[in-house]
């Protein structure tokens, strides 16, 4: 096993309060880029250090790939996020999830060079992670990241590729009953409710890349 330590560190205050990232750079890094991770639990709850996220990045520590778990914003704790949510809380919701990753990396890319440092960074996340993480990749801030890495994320339907797309690699259960895989309804919520919002699943999204 690759032998690593797991710093936390400040990277961004807020008026809810501070954001706090958990690094691990192994001794024996890769040359690959390091794996920024953006945990899941409907923009409401959830940590950077829960077991699965932790099992997660652990295993790419002993692989040698550097990573950042990050805590962010959880703007709809107390509300949910179904389908009585109107559709711009939701947006809001991801796009301030979005600038709180992009702060992490800048915090990343401010640092100095050590041992195993990646020179790039690829954004992952689950869940409202990964609706973050596609956001930023593919709306946002496409230039900033190395590529993009999705567990059952969507994006807003009306979002069109770019020239200058990151690389996607998205992974989706057929079975997800709150995220369509492919153009449908979050949440598949009725046509006429308020948080009736159109996506396109990360898999969809990936085909739209090629």
């Amino acid at each position: 096993q690759t032998e690593f330590q797991r710093e936390t560190h400040l990277y961004a205050q807020r008026e809810s309060g501070p954001l706090h990232l958990d690094l691990r750079i192994p001794d024996t890094a890769t040359s690959s880029p390091g794996v920024v991770f953006v945990h899941g639990g409907g923009f409401q709850m959830g940590t950077r250090d829960s077991a699965p996220v932790t099992q997660f990045l652990d295993a790419l520590a002993d692989a040698g790939i550097p990573s950042a778990s990050i805590s962010y914003r959880l703007t709809m704790k107390g509300r949910g996020f179904g389908c009585d949510v109107p559709i711009a809380d939701k947006r809001r919701a991801v796009a301030l999830a979005g600038e709180d990753l992009e702060d992490a990396l800048t915090w990343l890319e401010g640092q100095p060079d050590r041992k195993g440092w990646p020179s790039s960074w690829v954004a992952a996340g689950s869940s409202a992670g990964a609706e973050t993480v596609l956001w930023s990749g593919y709306v946002h801030a496409p230039d900033r990241w190395a590529g993009v890495l999705s567990f059952s994320g969507a994006l807003d339907a009306s979002t069109h590729p770019l020239s200058s797309a990151p690389p996607l690699l998205a992974v989706h259960g057929q079975c997800d009953a709150l995220v369509p895989i492919g153009a449908d309804l979050h949440h598949f919520c009725p046509e006429d409710s308020p948080g009736a919002w159109a996506l396109i699943g990360g898999p969809a999204w990936a085909d739209s890349l090629r």
